[in-house]
């Protein structure tokens, strides 16, 4: 499985700049490859012989408290919630496209093109940094 996302955030501290709680709006992209496991009845996961590729879209908020844990130490707790929008493709492993992907009304045409949207909790942490120049 590989993936990878670019979040942008923007913050509005409620008191002080960098200090204290905060409402965050944030925007991404993502790119996956990556192929989805079946659990079975009894526990184990099994993977089938084809993978997808595709391209994602977040919008959302969150907010969260950015304090100072001694000198130039910093410490942010978060959580966002937001809509992901994905589309993508399905792939056998010798890398043919799968043309007929289920859904519920079938397409009138050949159409390789998945879909999917929800809304989910993508960050949620704990992050810890260290102000390097001090103003």
């Amino acid at each position: 499985m590989l993936f990878g996302f670019l979040i942008n955030e923007f913050r509005y501290y409620f008191r002080e700049k960098q200090n204290g709680w905060y409402a965050a709006g944030n925007f991404g992209l993502g790119i996956i490859h990556m192929s989805k496991p079946k659990i079975l009845e009894t526990g184990k996961f099994e993977f089938d012989n084809r993978y997808s590729k595709g391209w994602s879209m977040m919008v959302g908020f969150g907010g969260g408290y950015q304090t100072s844990i001694g000198g130039r130490w910093r410490m942010d707790i978060y959580a966002a919630l937001g809509w992901m929008l994905s589309y993508y493709n399905g792939y056998s492993l010798d890398g043919e496209i799968q043309m007929h992907p289920p859904r519920p009304v079938p397409p009138k045409y050949p159409d390789p093109w998945n879909a999917s949207g929800e809304w989910m909790p993508y960050k949620l942490g704990v992050s810890f940094g260290y102000k390097l120049f001090d103003k």
